[in-house]
């Protein structure tokens, strides 16, 4: 028989209508900071309703977005803290995987002004599965490079820029 994988629901408009406050551009980083109990508490929720992959709450957490309001110095932390509210829901289910996420780079999906070198799609795959610095996520969850035309296509997987295996956003 096959084995199924059953994913998480979305983490940010959950987060929307359980924190009250209102979306911003750092809305779901934010989150992190502000309420990291409410993220915990939605994988929490994921894991019970059966699901068996966590995704982080790191889908808007890139260089280019914290250094617009002055928090890029906050970059690993918020990975650290996001895949730890995830990894703790996890053990306290008791099985399950946690995957990593990845939004667009730079607020777009046009592959011609995705950065190369510090804040690329490949440093961000290795930061998020190397357990010393994001904390270790089992695949990276690619929600971005699919439609910069480098992913496998929707749903797809393969192996993004860094050669390590990512699982494409549906």
């Amino acid at each position: 028989m096959a084995e199924i994988t059953l994913l998480d629901g979305g983490m940010g408009q959950e987060l929307v209508a359980r924190s009250g406050d209102e979306p911003t551009p750092l809305w779901a980083t934010r989150v992190m900071l502000d309420h990291p109990h409410l993220v915990r508490a939605i994988h929490d929720d994921y894991f019970a309703a059966g699901a068996t992959v966590a995704t982080t709450n790191t889908y808007a957490i890139h260089h280019d977005r914290l250094e617009r309001f002055g928090l890029d110095h906050l970059f690993a932390d918020l990975h650290r803290k996001a895949v730890g509210e995830a990894v703790a829901a996890r053990d306290a289910h008791g099985s399950g995987r946690v995957a990593g996420s990845m939004g667009p780079l730079v607020a777009t999906y046009r592959a011609d002004v995705t950065p190369a070198g510090r804040g690329s799609r490949a440093e961000i795959c290795r930061d998020r599965r190397d357990p010393r610095s994001a904390g270790g996520c089992d695949p990276v969850r690619d929600d971005g490079e699919r439609h910069a035309g480098r992913g496998g296509g929707e749903g797809g997987a393969g192996r993004g820029e860094a050669g390590l295996a990512v699982r494409h956003g549906a």
